[in-house]
């Protein structure tokens, strides 16, 4: 036998030492710790790789990530393109190894190593941007920093024509996941092996800075030595700062072998190298037991790995020994640190219980340490086993001998002694019992304390689980909230399609107020109209719409129709005899149609109610060049023909003014002011020229933003002109300043047409884009788009009221489009004077409205009738309030301190006082009935008084200024009070303050309302409304928006939504839950010259709003659910 050689294991992380005969110098051996393939030589064992064919052993240098490769020795760097389909590169595609979601694998021959590889390619939809090409590519940047023994290598990656690729290296096996069949586990001792080896190459990685994050038998191959290969780096995180390309809150990895920290948004932060123990865990319970730890739906997957800790391996297979289970368990802790402190220490108790060594994720008896410690040393194990066998027999035997000598001894042993033993005996199990009675009630009370232990682990996982769950509603709760906000932009910009989507998609559980609101607002409000009667007609020549947007003019294969909008019937039809039409044009009273005809160059004019010519105009000035415009005017004609504008007298027949405003230049378009002080007129080389009417000379020459003003329109009132064409923008002119005002920029086509509306304030752009912009002179924001047509838009009307828009396209269609004002409200009624206070009748029929006329005016609520007018004060009401029953009504006026109680049916007065030292800032009924309660400003005092006489029977002291608001809670035994920025909370048994509230100096409270859910809202005049809680007073939240005080709040039904009305002019709804303003309710001017007093605001149970305003307006919101 030739002597024995001492060889160390070559991999730096395992350089275990063993021993070899010296004639297997030249050959192979593997390492029995790490799996390490070696070839032993004369200076030692240096390590190989075999993961492919032989070819593979030529040795060569890559370079990843430019699509280059260098040899030693040849000193070129060779280029290599995609040649054919079955070539990537130097490349040759052999055969598909799989396919998946995210791209294929293919077996590869590398013809410039000779070697076989296995060629990662994406699908191309998966690397279109550059952050997911970067996210791909950081796979080989993170695999190729690793050289371990059970780590697939990486030899190439980059990009070859539009193909990127992952070359690595090719194993002959089939993946764990294959390997291991369904519901057949491995051997224990075979799967720790393949764990010990991958725990290994893990804790490599690690060492390296990379994290895997998807650990899974299908990212890990087994060749045909079994030896398993970890691949597929394409989750892995670099820990240093450059390429930590995940994004917070991530959730990325594989469910079912997915650490905790992993699958919950709020813990990414925490995933690390013990993330990838836990992976390796449920790698090994796979194994183990042949299932992963959890099974079923995705979400259900990720809610078991956060909250439920998996069945014990055991309970699954029996055959498992508790150091594996508790092995695999240890490694599938929930909580990181109860983890192995790395996957090395994870293997190293593997490799322990494979040598029946005491493992340390637990502790093991000197008994069973003894068992190992014979079955690691057989051989001594046996001798001291034989040893201890010969000298028990030999012991037997010479027991016997003596008991047979002392035998006789024995039987003289006295009856006393005997019973004495006998005593003892009995003493002993005596106590024997009392010590398995302590010992029992010892183990009860320990497993009643590991049952508690047990529940409050499980009412733990259950809090963890109801957490996400509720995490979960709120993130929805807010989307819905968001969709609201949404659909109201989207109506008062009229995209009935936005407002639809947001409506319907929303979630049904946390529809309020605002979403019936909405929802009978379009079923109100919206409608877009289409019609296609106009298919095949020229609408760039002879194309007008009248200003009735009844009709419109077009000319096809040389007949002129006019066409109704309204059914599409022909009114009448003419033919032009092949003369053509290059334009048309209506006159303002729509008597009248005006064409111009091509061949023979005249203006011809018709009735427009029946088409019959009437006359024609001769075009004196066209020499045949340049385009042809004109505009009507009252019984005038303005036409434009090369470089001359001509003004016709109707009546008279003739040209009563001619002038060149830019001689021997084109001009393009033509407009007359509305106001027939002005026309303008533009030209090729942007230039355009507004003209006085009355002397035909230039007043203020335009040089517009390059390219040719195709279009050019006047305001109503003629002092602004806008110009649009080509470059894509409208310029906004003022005449006066001569200054331009605005850009709109925003078509991404050039404009055709465009529409002043009558107000002046909106102008509406056609544009060959397929468009229609709505644009707002006076709010400064995005335009409004109107989208519908399928080619360009070529003409554009408002109707005479603004409500209305009309647009004619190429292909075919007219469109007709509400673009009224979106008004959030309705108008019950019109007030004789100003509303400054609003009551609702208990049985919520009718509104108490008080005026600035001193008058209670009585509106029927569901109708807007108008029921009786009562004249109380001199005065404007302040404020009132129903009684309980609804007969009454009590009053107060401002700057008044008297308080009336009066008929709510005849108005007759029952009785008033006046004992305040100042104004009476508010009255209200006690719930009871019986009382009724004033408070003034300045002196604070609350009086509480009686309803049969109004004399004082209570009297509290409060804090007050100017500002005295008040409210009773619904049983009646207490009142809250308010002042300056102070509230209090007082027991009116006893007169007693019980809770008081400092807000930080400042502005006055204004109103104070209580919730039917116990909350109190007080509005402040600093624009802020406080939330506080009733029984306490402690602040809850501050909801903020208004720009300008607010003197009223209300809540609604169920205390969710609170409604405030401020000077700022806007009605604004809240959702109390979140501190979250949902709506912005515009209304009518709210704001009053002299700051007299502010608008009132009341809520119905049902979800209706009701608010008075300064413009003598009753105004409703209805949020009222639907019974449909």
């Amino acid at each position: 036998m030739s002597s024995a050689t001492t060889f160390r294991c070559p991999n730096s992380q395992c350089r275990k030492a063993f021993q070899q005969p010296k004639d297997g110098i030249g050959k192979r051996a593997r390492c029995r710790h790490c799996g390490t393939m070696m070839e032993l030589t004369e200076n030692g064992a240096v390590e190989v790789m075999v993961l492919n064919t032989p070819r593979n052993r030529r040795k060569a240098t890559l370079t990843l990530g430019d699509n280059t490769l260098s040899t030693p020795g040849d000193g070129v760097v060779a280029q290599y393109r995609r040649t054919s389909s079955g070539q990537i590169g130097r490349f040759e595609l052999q055969e598909v190894l799989g396919t998946g979601g995210f791209g294929t694998v293919y077996r590869a021959f590398d013809s410039m190593l000779d070697r076989a590889v296995a060629l990662k390619i994406p699908h191309a939809e998966r690397v279109q941007t550059p952050e997911a090409a970067t996210r791909f590519l950081r796979e080989a940047k993170a695999a190729a920093r690793l050289t371990h023994p059970n780590i697939v290598p990486v030899f190439d990656a980059g990009k070859e024509e539009d193909t990127y690729f992952i070359a690595s290296g090719f194993v002959e096996g089939k993946s764990l996941e294959k390997f291991v069949e369904p519901d057949s586990p491995l051997r224990p001792r075979q799967a720790a092996r393949i764990v010990v080896l991958l725990a290994r190459a893990v804790h490599y990685a690690h060492s390296q800075g990379i994290i895997h994050r998807d650990i899974k038998p299908h990212n890990v191959m087994i060749d045909e030595a079994n030896t398993p290969f970890l691949m597929d780096f394409g989750l892995a995180r670099l820990e240093d700062n450059q390429e930590k390309l995940t994004k917070d809150g991530a959730v990325m990895g594989t469910p079912a072998y997915m650490a905790p920290e992993q699958a919950n948004p709020e813990r990414t932060s925490e995933v690390g190298p013990r993330s990838d123990q836990y992976s390796l865990g449920a790698l090994f319970y796979e194994l183990l037991t042949g299932d992963a730890p959890f099974r079923g739906p995705v979400h259900q997957v990720l809610l078991q790995v956060i909250s439920e800790e998996p069945v014990p391996p055991r309970q699954r297979q029996a055959a498992i020994s508790a150091d594996l289970e508790t092995i695999c368990l240890k490694a599938m802790s929930k909580d990181p640190n109860h983890r192995f402190a790395d996957c090395g220490v994870l293997a190293d108790d593997l490799e322990r219980w494979l040598e029946d060594r005491p493992i340390t994720a637990r502790k093991v008896s000197t008994f069973e340490r003894g068992v190992r410690w014979v079955r690691r040393n057989p051989l001594i194990g046996g001798l001291v086993t034989a040893i201890v066998l010969v000298s028990l027999i030999g012991f037997a035997v010479s027991s016997t001998a003596l008991s047979y000598s002392l035998a006789s001894q024995e039987k003289a042993v006295s009856e006393a002694e005997r019973a004495q033993r006998n005593e003892k005996e009995a003493k002993h199990h005596a106590q024997l019992a009392r010590d398995n009675e302590s010992l029992a009630i010892s183990h009860q009370q320990s497993a009643e304390v590991a049952r508690q232990t047990a529940e409050e682990e499980r009412k733990k996982a259950e809090q963890e689980r109801q957490n996400v769950v509720e995490a979960l509603d709120r993130l929805k709760y807010r989307n819905y909230l968001t969709q609201m906000t949404l659909a109201h932009h989207s109506f008062q910009e009229a995209s009935p399609g936005n407002v639809d989507r947001l409506l319907d998609n929303s979630e049904p559980e946390f529809r309020d107020w605002e979403w019936h609101y909405l929802d009978k607002l379009r079923k109100t409000h919206l409608s877009e109209q289409a019609i296609d009667w106009l298919k095949g007609y020229d609408h760039h020549r002879g194309c007008a719409i009248s200003p009735s947007l009844d009709d419109i003019i077009l000319e096809q294969d040389g007949i002129l129709r006019s066409i109704s909008l309204h059914d599409g019937s022909v009114n009448w039809s003419h033919p032009s005899g092949g003369l053509g039409v290059e334009a048309a044009a209506f006159s303002p009273d729509e008597r009248h149609v005006a064409i111009k005809l091509i061949k023979q160059s005249i203006f011809r004019i018709c009735s427009a109610k029946t088409g019959e010519p009437l006359f024609d105009l001769p075009s004196e000035t066209n020499t045949g060049r340049g385009t042809t415009a004109f505009a009507v005017q009252e019984n005038r004609l303005f036409t434009a023909t090369f470089d001359r504008v001509d003004l016709w007298d109707l009546k008279t027949r003739k040209s009563i003014l001619q002038t060149r405003p830019n001689q021997k230049a084109v001009i393009k378009s033509l407009a007359v002011s509305p106001t027939g002080e002005h026309f303008a007129v533009a030209y090729g080389g942007s230039v355009c020229c507004v003209c006085s009417v009355e002397s035909g000379k230039t007043i203020y020459r335009i040089e517009t933003n390059g390219g040719t003003p195709k279009r050019i329109a006047f305001s109503p009132d003629g002092t602004l002109l806008v110009t649009s064409g080509d470059v894509r923008d409208i310029q906004v002119w003022d005449i006066k300043k001569k200054a331009l005002l605005n850009v709109l920029h925003g078509h991404r086509g050039g404009i055709v047409d465009v529409s002043f509306s009558p107000d002046g304030e909106r102008i509406a752009s056609a544009s060959d884009d397929r468009t229609i912009r709505i644009w707002n002179l006076k709010k400064r924001r995005p335009p409004q788009i109107l989208t519908g047509h399928a080619d360009g838009v070529r003409r554009l009307r408002y109707s005479k009221d603004g409500e209305s828009l009309v647009s004619a396209s190429a292909d075919g269609t007219i469109r007709f489009w509400d673009t009224s004002l979106r008004q959030d409200f309705t108008r019950l009624m019109n007030l004789d004077g100003i509303a400054g206070s609003v009551a609702i009748s208990p049985d919520e029929t009718q509104v108490a409205v008080g005026t600035d006329q001193g008058k209670i005016e009585i509106v029927e609520l569901q109708t807007g009738k108008h029921v009786a007018s009562f004249p109380v004060f001199k005065g404007i009401v302040a404020t009132l309030d129903y009684s309980n029953d609804g007969k009454q009504i009590v009053a107060t006026a401002f700057n008044d301190k008297t308080i009336r109680l009066i008929d709510s049916q005849s108005g007759e007065e029952i009785w008033a006082v006046d004992d305040h030292q100042q104004r009476v800032f508010q009255v209200a009924f006690h719930p009871n009935g019986k009382w009724v309660a004033s408070r003034g400003c300045y002196d604070g005092f609350l009086a509480i008084r009686s309803v049969e006489d109004g004399s004082i029977v209570k009297k509290i002291q409060a804090f007050g200024n100017w500002t005295a608001p008040f409210r009773f809670t619904a049983d009646g035994t207490k009142v809250v009070t308010a002042g300056w920025n102070i509230v209090e909370l007082w027991d009116l048994e006893t007169g007693k303050k019980l809770r008081r509230y400092v807000d930080r100096p400042g502005k006055a409270n204004t109103d104070l309302q209580i919730s039917s859910n116990g909350l109190v809202a007080v509005s402040n005049s600093n624009g802020t409304i406080k939330i506080l809680n009733l029984d306490t007073l402690e602040e809850i939240a501050t909801l903020t928006g208004h720009a300008q005080n607010i003197y009223s709040i209300a809540f609604g039904p169920e205390g969710r939504r609170l409604f405030s009305a401020g000077l700022d002019t806007t009605v604004r709804v809240w959702d109390v839950p979140t501190a979250t303003e949902i709506l912005n309710l515009q209304g009518p001017a709210f704001t009053l010259a002299d700051g007299r007093f502010s608008p009132d605001i009341a809520a119905t149970s049902d979800g209706r709003l009701i608010t008075g305003t300064y413009g003598s307006i009753l105004l409703l919101w209805n949020g009222k659910k639907s019974h449909e």
